[in-house]
């Protein structure tokens, strides 16, 4: 678990405690607006504008996060593979379904979360891109949003949030008495290739 997400950050606790969530390290590149070639490729194949279609692989992919809470992110990986999940959209649930979940859970808290993240480059550089400007990451949120809404129990939700490394310093910064509202998250720095790990 949080083998994958690291924060964009040089300090001790990896996290930033008060900056404004837009605050973007300068080691980062800027945003780009487009879909990676592969993710582009996968999007044009599942035709992620059928929400049922996607939302029926997040399904698959929830249900193992539920099932195994104890799996590495790449025994997750490859379990959605193995599900016939292409690799590039399962490297993508596997990192964006617990950054959506625990911050749907910390939603009214206060925190303030960075609309961006890095992901590191094979050169070792960092590449910022908005989280928005991805469409599984949007499909990740509202399908977290819909469980939210009908019910689900918080326990469940946080079978998926747990595993995000930003849960994690958000319970080590409360841990050492800092304030809800006084935490501002800088963006997390995805480790994985673009098309998932080796």
């Amino acid at each position: 678990m949080g083998g994958i997400l690291q924060r964009c950050s040089s300090d001790k606790s990896g996290i930033t405690p008060a900056p404004p969530a837009n605050n973007v390290p300068e080691r980062c590149e800027q945003p780009k607006p487009t879909l990676g070639k592969g993710l582009a490729k996968v999007v044009q194949m599942l035709d992620i504008s059928d929400t049922n279609s996607m939302n029926e692989v997040i399904s698959k992919a929830v249900a193992i996060l539920r099932r195994s809470p104890n799996l590495t992110d790449e025994s997750v990986y490859h379990a959605l593979v193995h599900e016939g999940i292409e690799c590039i959209l399962a490297a993508r649930l596997v990192e964006f379904l617990p950054i959506a979940y625990s911050r749907l859970i910390l939603a009214n808290s206060g925190i303030r979360f960075s609309d961006t993240f890095c992901r590191r480059l094979s050169d070792g550089s960092l590449q910022e891109r908005a989280f928005s400007s991805e469409e599984v990451w949007n499909e990740a949120t509202d399908f977290a949003r819909a469980e939210a809404a009908r019910g689900i129990s918080g326990k469940d939700l946080l079978k998926i949030g747990a595993r995000s490394a930003e849960l994690h310093a958000v319970n080590q910064l409360l841990d050492k008495g800092s304030k809800l509202d006084n935490i501002g998250l800088t963006p997390p720095v995805l480790t994985w290739p673009e098309d998932g790990p080796a």
